[in-house]
């Protein structure tokens, strides 16, 4: 099951004797557990009905979904690291998933997929796991959508498009942002681009958006004064890398596209929101397949000298940027 459907399921009122989060996206998991949590028990039930386990340390979780605990079945048993049950806690658990009981909710919060483990093996075909993994550019803007109406707040669209182009390291950054923002309008039910350059200094969203219109639009002047910019910011030089590396894919794959006059496909294939699918095209019809070839090579030499710790990482990233904008250039 994808999130949405999840989503989906929630706000209708349809819920299930038991759920399974897997994926590498932690914040989405936990985003999920929590509103599970919510929408099943009241405040006032949580006190008696809420039971959290971990796999590691699920002694009591036998007796708990076995029925043989004070409280019996009902109530919400949360699972968290579910992938590390084993023995009896596993045990349990397969034949709690075999023949749900009339009462009560299970949720396994499982983290990734990792075939190897006994958790995966014996659960496989038993629950169709929730996806949890990272979300494509469109889905974190339906995404962002979501989490601004829980917050009471919506966003234009160019600049919703804007943020969810930005290579986050998680949702649970992007996630503070919006809440930031959200405070930053106050009563305003809409937040707007000037509202996000207002904040400014605390992400530096836009900055890094403006990084790569910079490299994309071969401005290199430009792009090493923002690149400076953003060197006063927390943001790691590997981040700078990511966004760069999304940029250049993404024009990659929309010139492959456009070489083989399959133009009309290119949308499609690279998933993005129309607004920011143009803005690539004009990057990508600048530019040749062999010159986006090399840069993605340099992208990640780069990010292989800096995780090992071969050059300095803003320097690397400084020269990474005029790299990048002169290959681009030689072949516009």
């Amino acid at each position: 099951m994808n999130y949405s459907a999840f989503n989906r399921d929630l706000k209708s009122g349809k819920f299930h004797s038991a759920y399974m989060f897997m994926g590498k996206e932690d914040f989405l998991a936990e985003s999920g557990v929590n509103k599970l949590i919510e929408r099943l028990l009241t405040p006032e039930q949580k006190e008696l009905n809420l039971r959290i386990f971990y796999g590691q340390e699920a002694d009591g979780l036998p007796d708990t979904i076995g029925g043989a605990s004070l409280f019996g079945t009902g109530g919400v048993t949360v699972v968290k690291q579910a992938q590390a049950l084993s023995g009896l806690g596993l045990d349990v658990v397969v034949k709690y998933l075999k023949n749900p009981p009339s009462s009560g909710n299970l949720i396994l919060w499982a983290g990734d997929v990792d075939r190897r483990k006994a958790f995966y093996k014996k659960t496989k075909g038993l629950i169709d796991p929730i996806n949890c993994d990272k979300l494509t550019e469109r889905s974190i803007a339906a995404w962002m959508k979501i989490k601004l109406s829980e917050l009471g707040k919506k966003m234009d669209e160019d600049t919703l498009s804007k943020l969810a182009s930005i290579n986050w390291p998680s949702l649970r950054e992007l996630s503070s942002e919006l809440e930031a923002l959200t405070t930053l309008v106050g009563d305003g039910e809409v937040i707007q681009e000037s509202d996000v350059a207002e904040m400014g200094g605390g992400s530096f969203a836009f900055e890094r958006w403006a990084l790569g219109d910079a490299v994309g639009s071969q401005n290199i002047e430009l792009a090493i004064k923002i690149a400076r910019n953003l060197e006063l910011s927390k943001l790691q030089p590997t981040q700078i890398i990511g966004d760069l590396f999304r940029l250049v894919r993404n024009m990659w794959v929309i010139r492959w596209h456009v070489d083989r006059r399959k133009a009309n496909e290119a949308s499609k294939a690279v998933g993005l929101p129309n607004f920011v699918y143009q803005r690539y095209l004009g990057y990508a019809n600048q530019t040749s397949m062999v010159a986006l070839e090399k840069c993605i090579i340099r992208l990640m030499e780069a990010d292989i000298n800096i995780k090992t710790g071969l050059k300095p990482g803003n320097l690397e990233a400084n020269i990474l940027i005029c790299t990048i904008v002169e290959y681009l250039k030689a072949d516009s």
